[in-house]
Order: C-alpha cells, then structure tokens, then sequence
C-alpha cells in the first residue's frame, strides 16, 4: 500500500470510526456480526475468512492465555498486532499477530511499552538475590 493510498484510507476510517461510534450507541447490544466483519476488514485489513482461518489455527482461544473465545462476550475478542510496525489504524494488515482476550491485549500493550522493565524482571524472577544469599550461608556453613 502506496503511503498516499494509506492517508486516504485513514482519512475515510476517521469519519468511519465516527459512524460506528454513533450505530454502537443507538445499538447498545453491539455491532452485528456484519458491521464487525466490516469494522475487521477496515481496521486490521483482514477479511471474515482469514479471521475464521486465524481462529481455527488458534483452536478458538486466546493466542497467549488460552482461553476459550467463544465464551468470551464478542467485545471482549481483539486482533493483536505490532503497534511498532502499524501505530494507528487502520493497520497494513500485515502486522496482525493473532486473536487475544481483551486481558491479553491491554497486558500486551504493557509489555510493548514497558519491555525493557519487563525484561528486567523476567531476569529478576529467576535469580532473585536473596536466593543467591541463602546459597551462600549454606556454603559458608558448610565450610
């Protein structure tokens, strides 16, 4: 996608978005299966099928906490992708990831942000000091 084709499309998505807001709040039940395929479509470049492909391939959970999606409410399932790659939607669609809980995405979105914490104590986790001290009193008991 040309960079003038994309500007155009989020031209076109921003008064979209605006027209789904106004359907969602007349319809407090939702969107209908249809506006969602097409809420899909537009925002992450990914049609009913692959959607459907991506669920199968996922065996209907969540891609990270292996819930069941299909016991989740509908608004509560999102399509995650690389917010490094596309950072506003609507997205190329080629930085879709998979299919997350809502949880999964909000924590994903943390951890993007917060990486290099994260990394930090992931590293924290496995070697906490006071497990290296209390290997040391046992070796200097020992001697």
């Amino acid at each position: 996608m040309t960079a003038d084709a994309y500007e155009r499309r989020r031209e076109q998505g921003r008064a979209y978005d605006h027209d789904y807001d106004l359907t969602k709040r007349a319809r407090p039940e939702g969107y209908t299966d249809a506006q969602r395929d097409s809420q899909r479509q537009w925002k992450f470049d990914i049609s009913p099928e692959r959607f459907a492909r991506l669920l199968a391939l996922q065996v209907g959970r969540c891609a990270v906490c292996r819930a069941d999606l299909a016991e989740l409410p509908t608004q509560k399932i999102h399509i995650d992708h690389d917010h490094a790659h596309c950072p506003t939607v609507p997205t190329c669609g080629k930085c879709v990831r998979g299919i997350v809980c809502a949880s999964c995405n909000l924590r994903l979105r943390h951890y993007e942000d917060r990486r290099p914490e994260m990394e930090a104590m992931q590293a924290y986790l496995a070697r906490p000091p006071a497990r290296q001290l209390s290997r040391r009193t046992v070796q200097i008991r020992a001697s």
